[in-house]
């Protein structure tokens, strides 16, 4: 079983993506897309769960048309919903069913989903006034 403290660690020294403390309970991480594009993955400690979050655009923007005509869409194994004002990629993984060793997969597969959805719906990247 995995504890928060060593997720944190784990993904804070990880040499592919650059990330940053936020808090003791959020981890932020920038990972760089094949199409030369970034995604910010938040990491979060939910108690005896983490939560993997990384935001598509706002939501006052979203096409639902083009949302759901997206070819993200019909990949997506991942939750979609509410970040604040804006529309995130959400997965939650149990601490006790998390393998440190292959942490950097969830955050790389959303980042993917994420950037796929935000092309899709936005044409391009969102402002990072938020992360």
């Amino acid at each position: 079983m995995a504890a928060w403290a060593q997720v944190r660690e784990v993904i804070l020294g990880s040499k592919v993506n650059r990330s940053a403390k936020v808090d003791d309970n959020l981890v932020k991480v920038e990972v760089m897309t094949e199409r030369g594009r970034s995604q910010i993955v938040y990491v979060g400690n939910g108690g005896d769960s983490v939560t993997f979050s990384s935001v598509v655009c706002k939501i006052e923007d979203i096409n639902l048309g083009a949302l759901f005509a997206s070819k993200a869409m019909n990949s997506i194994n991942f939750g979609v919903g509410p970040l604040g004002e804006y529309l995130a990629v959400k997965h939650v993984q149990q601490l006790e069913s998390l393998d440190l060793v292959e942490i950097a997969s969830p955050i790389a597969h959303l980042a993917l989903i994420a950037d796929a959805l935000e092309s899709g719906i936005t044409g391009g990247e969102i402002g990072r006034a938020h992360v």
